[in-house]
């Protein structure tokens, strides 16, 4: 073999084993997030899509859409009325009707939990895949109340919005607080990805608070990783640890002094 071929042979090689290597991020990146206009109308029904996949792309039906056929979603309401959604599946998401009739801040909330995983593999061991999602839509354009009762977190692993405006401001900043089982999750990482494929990595606080800017107007999804290495067993299978995933998902205004 000359010596081009060995070098062409070797450049194969090395390009295989970087995609072999970078599988388990690929194949275990997928998320579920919530996409929606964040502004609702008096009277009228807005259908929200429970989205699953890397934000923006969407998983199709037949493809890996079914990863996620037993996802839950429910709406709480201004006043704190918690309602489930029933859902629809729509080729690329599935779909939920809200049907708002108060005034003031609604949070759509969504659960999948995918059982017992083997992804030894991957280098994640027999986990339980429990993934969450998150987002905040307002009847009106007045502010979020003081109290923070509306806020939550309503999820075991949630990110929870702590900015004034559910539409925070393109240039302005926005803050979250993740909250594991109801308390502060200090220093993890929060990835901020927009949907022209723009992402940031920053790192929360001892407190659990990350603040971040979002460079233009648009959809933004907010997401957390938290594996609790505690065993167990759930649906007679055993587990080491339970891989948590979350996502907020916000949309970001131009702001009015452009």
């Amino acid at each position: 073999m000359s010596n081009s071929a060995v070098k062409k042979l070797g450049r194969m090689l090395l390009v295989f084993g970087c995609g072999f290597m970078l599988m388990p991020s690929v194949l275990e990146a997928h998320y579920i997030w919530i996409a929606a206009e964040a502004k609702l109308s008096p009277g009228k029904t807005k259908e929200v899509s429970l989205c699953y996949g890397e934000f923006p792309h969407r998983e199709r039906a037949g493809r890996r859409l079914e990863e996620i056929a037993g996802i839950k979603a429910w709406v709480r309401s201004p006043s704190g009325t918690v309602t489930a959604i029933a859902l629809a599946e729509e080729g690329n998401s599935y779909s939920a009707p809200i049907a708002p009739k108060e005034v003031g801040i609604y949070n759509i909330t969504a659960v999948v939990d995918r059982g017992v995983v083997d992804w030894t593999k991957y280098n994640l061991g027999v986990v339980r895949a429990i993934h969450y999602a998150r987002a905040q839509l307002a009847l009106s354009e007045e502010e979020k109340p003081e109290a923070e009762d509306n806020l939550g977190p309503y999820l075991d692993l949630d990110i929870v919005p702590v900015t004034e405006t559910v539409n925070p401001a393109a240039g302005s900043p926005a803050t979250v607080r993740v909250m594991f089982k109801g308390k502060p999750l200090p220093h993890s990482k929060v990835i901020v990805h927009a949907d022209n494929d723009w992402m940031r990595e920053i790192k929360a606080d001892a407190w659990g608070i990350a603040t971040f800017t979002t460079p233009q107007a648009g959809h933004y999804v907010v997401e957390v990783i938290y594996t609790d290495w505690t065993p167990g067993e759930y649906q007679g299978k055993k587990y080491e640890a339970t891989r948590h995933r979350a996502t907020l998902s916000l949309e970001s205004v131009r702001s009015k002094v452009e």
